[in-house]
């Protein structure tokens, strides 16, 4: 997480853009280093992206060139900046545990899909959090009861995963929330609830082209604030970080237009 300091101390040293060459980690860094000075500082600096990491997804939902370095770097000489949300998260913990993301949070197997994913060498992007899921659904695949709540509704489920999305796209090419759109001022929220490991393999594809959203067992729905409390302690991944491996509730809330990003 050093790149969280040196974002944080680029904006108060007067910075005008702070890049994050890498991939959905190193963007991850770059912003809550940037939206963390962003209360004690007047300016804020643009965020560019060189997108030469693993999965790449909040740099290809913003436009940000893939594969050929220089003409991302071309971009941030030469692109437009656009205005788009972000969000924080905190668990039972409170100020103390305060993160902030720019494309969504995983709660469940989603979660242990990013732990898991760690562990692999040599592979990169949706092949390698392919893997990482064929893994994970070897051991992970009991629910916990849950509660989730938004703009005053609650949705109680035996629940395997949760997405709460900004952008569309995650894990190197999986289409989890594919209406999501990264400057409408609310997350779209993907539920999957206790399911067979044999409808987990069938959902593979099906999340990659974002076609599970017509399933009637996954629930789709949206808002500016989520919270979820589960009766066991679950993981939570932020932009594939790792943000906690035992919370039991978690507050979830879109900041919009926080982040000025160069496209």
């Amino acid at each position: 997480m050093h790149a969280i300091d040196l974002a944080e101390q680029a904006v108060h040293d007067g910075f005008e853009v702070i890049v994050a060459a890498g991939g959905d980690g190193t963007t991850h860094e770059v912003a809550n280093g940037i939206l963390r000075a962003k209360g004690h500082h007047p300016a804020q600096p643009a965020l560019g992206l060189i997108p030469i990491g693993s999965g790449n997804d909040f740099a290809w939902i913003a436009g940000a060139p893939l594969g050929d370095p220089q003409k991302a770097v071309r971009q941030i000489v030469e692109g437009q900046t656009r205005q788009v949300d972000a969000g924080m998260l905190r668990d039972e913990r409170g100020v103390e545990s305060q993160r902030y993301f720019a494309n969504g949070i995983g709660v469940g197997f989603d979660a242990v899909v990013a732990i898991e994913s760690r562990k692999i060498q040599r592979l990169h992007g949706l092949t390698m959090y392919t893997l990482a899921v064929l893994r994970t659904m070897r051991y992970y695949y009991r629910a916990t009861n849950a509660l989730l709540e938004h703009n005053g509704h609650k949705i109680q489920l035996p629940l395997l995963m949760a997405s709460i999305a900004n952008g569309r796209r995650y894990g190197g090419g999986f289409m989890v929330c594919p209406e999501a759109s990264i400057d409408d001022g609310d997350f779209d929220v993907c539920l999957v609830p206790q399911i067979s490991r044999l409808a987990m393999l069938a959902f593979i594809p099906r999340f990659m082209q974002g076609t599970h959203v017509r399933d009637r067992r996954v629930t789709m729905t949206r808002g500016a604030r989520v919270t979820i409390r589960c009766e066991e302690p679950i993981a939570i991944h932020a932009d594939g970080e790792i943000f906690s491996t035992g919370s039991r509730e978690i507050d979830v809330k879109i900041l919009p237009k926080a982040l000025r990003v160069i496209v």
